[in-house]
């Protein structure tokens, strides 16, 4: 999606892309959740890459990046 929509807001000379990762991207993960914390580091990386490419066509991107949610399961299981 973002390739296709992405192109569109180039040729449109603006736009604003959201991609929505999380914080376990930025740190070392706890025990079994290698597998999101790098899925979450590469959508940090990409959106990171992709607003350096977009930027000089007027599309800006910005990766949201939430932390652990009072009263939810994912604090008592991510350590």
């Amino acid at each position: 999606l973002n390739h296709l929509y992405g192109k569109d807001m180039k040729d449109n000379g603006r736009g604003r892309i959201m991609v929505v990762s999380s914080i376990v991207g930025c740190a070392p993960a706890g025990p079994n959740v290698a597998t999101y914390a790098a899925t979450k580091a590469f959508e940090k990386s990409m959106a990171l890459s992709m607003g350096k490419e977009l930027e000089p066509y007027g599309v800006g991107v910005t990766c949201l990046m939430p932390g652990a949610v009072r009263n939810t399961s994912f604090r008592s299981k991510s350590g």
